[in-house]
């Protein structure tokens, strides 16, 4: 018993329960030692399951005694000097609470970038008011996405992209640390780039695929994006950004949701310090396998990186889609590389973000703004560079084979696809042409219906005057 106590101790674990207790590997060699696959096997007395539950959650009550949310990550802190280093900034007040984390080796690398995404996720926290924002970018040259910052902070409601509250806090700050203190909606039509994948997700919900629709709904969307700033950030001739840098970022933020699909792995509805310690764990990973690439070449993964393999990853990505879905228009079909938004830094002294509904500053201050729903921009493609050794002329004509083989095989699968959909579209057509026939049948029988109902009064006209005449005569 003191074993498996030992064992609970040393496991530290804040979300352990019973149930991942017994599946944990240190248990399953506790168990192994004894010639056993369960506790059950090594002593009847281990039957009894509410037994270790108790012990798990006193353990627990004895590791975390602040708790887990905002008391237990100060008592951590006061714990855990090596947490201090990441944990940059606590700011407390009466509107809400904010924690910045951010690792020596991230500030370096963020200051050194022109362009940054930011994304925030709802998912990640257990607490309704608390919620993550992350700053990523994706570096090209090492094929990887890389966690520059996270904020962990009180948002009032999930209505963040394009929010007038945000960009005007954002908008705030940049008026401060320009020296000229231009106009709210100069700085921000000066950084500000919105997803357009989710503004056009948005016209699909609003109006569907109707062509034409009016509603409540409908007019508020379209008086909220006739907003200038939102017009900007949306269309590069409403904007105060140059055309050439406008283009050249990505109006997307691929890469911030990538990261949280990255921190998913440890569980979505997670504590607070749940998620700060989760994302420590990370962030590191990053910044050692980020140091590892620069430094020594070493790749934090196998799969090639180059353009080519991404475009045929894409490739298979979307026919794996396509055959999930066969019913599905080849347009819906949506790319994570293109699901995404950027900002660049301003051109006074405030940065110039570029980001889609939610709007990224880039290279400026982290101290700039509690309202963080936007998003700046993020390098442009990605790029890696695949290594020819060990290929011989013969592998390299299998391996160009095999790429010829997949190519024919999408086009055979897209052409098949198209001509689905044209068959459809022409079933549709010759279903309508066999209503409008019917149609046509109905209207004239019951134009020959009336022609018969006039000749029978007619008759009946003539019949009376027959007899009137009769009664005269």
């Amino acid at each position: 018993m003191n074993r498996i106590l030992q064992l609970i101790q040393e496991m530290r674990e804040p979300t352990m329960k019973l149930s991942s207790f017994l599946k944990s590997p240190a248990l399953q060699a506790f168990c192994h030692k004894y010639d056993a696959q369960s506790l059950a096997e090594i002593h009847t007395s281990f039957s009894n399951m509410d037994r270790f539950r108790a012990m798990i959650q006193k353990q627990r009550l004895l590791a975390f005694p602040a708790g887990q949310s905002y008391n237990g990550v100060l008592f951590e802190l006061e714990r855990n000097p090596a947490l201090k280093e990441y944990v940059q900034e606590i700011y407390q007040d009466p509107d809400g609470l904010m924690i910045i984390c951010m690792l020596k080796e991230q500030a370096s690398l963020l200051l050194s970038l022109s362009s940054f995404e930011v994304d925030m996720s709802y998912k990640r926290l257990k607490s309704s008011k608390m919620n993550e924002v992350v700053f990523a970018t994706y570096l090209p040259q090492f094929g990887k996405i890389i966690t520059l910052c996270r904020i962990f902070t009180e948002q009032e409601n999930p209505n963040g992209d394009m929010d007038n509250k945000q960009m005007t806090g954002l908008a705030q700050y940049l008026a401060e640390v320009d020296s000229e203190h231009r106009p709210y909606q100069w700085q921000l039509k000066n950084i500000m780039i919105f997803c357009h994948i989710h503004f056009f997700r948005s016209i699909t919900k609003a109006v569907g695929s109707q062509d034409h629709v009016e509603n409540e709904k409908v007019r508020n969307w379209a008086a909220h994006k006739k907003n200038q700033v939102i017009a900007a950030g949306l269309n590069k001739f409403c904007s105060l950004i140059p055309a050439d840098v406008y283009d050249s970022v990505r109006n997307h933020t691929n890469a911030a949701e990538q990261t949280h699909n990255k921190s998913y792995a440890f569980g979505r509805g997670q504590t607070l310090l749940q998620g700060v310690l989760s994302a420590w764990k990370l962030d590191t990973r990053d910044m050692i396998q980020y140091d590892a690439r620069k430094q020594y070449g070493i790749h934090h993964s196998y799969r090639t990186d180059n353009m080519r393999a991404q475009y045929q990853r894409h490739v298979s990505r979307q026919e794996s889609l396509r055959r999930k879905r066969p019913s599905a228009p080849a347009d819906e079909v949506i790319d994570l590389e293109d699901d995404t938004h950027s900002i660049r830094p301003s051109r006074a002294a405030s940065p110039r973000p570029r980001s889609r509904p939610r709007s990224i500053p880039s290279s400026s201050p982290l101290r700039s703004s509690p309202s963080l729903r936007s998003s700046p921009p993020i390098q442009s493609s990605p790029t890696r560079h695949s290594s020819p050794r060990g290929r011989s002329r013969h592998g390299i004509g299998v391996h160009n084979s095999q790429q010829l083989r997949r190519v024919a095989s999408s086009n055979l699968a897209s052409a098949t696809l198209n001509q689905g959909n044209t068959l459809e579209r022409e079933r549709d057509l010759l279903e309508l042409e066999r209503q409008k026939l019917e149609i046509r049948k109905m209207q004239e029988e019951l134009q020959a219906k009336e022609l018969e109902n006039e000749s029978k009064r007619l008759d009946l006209e003539e019949r009376r005057f027959n007899l009137e005449r009769r009664r005269r005569s």
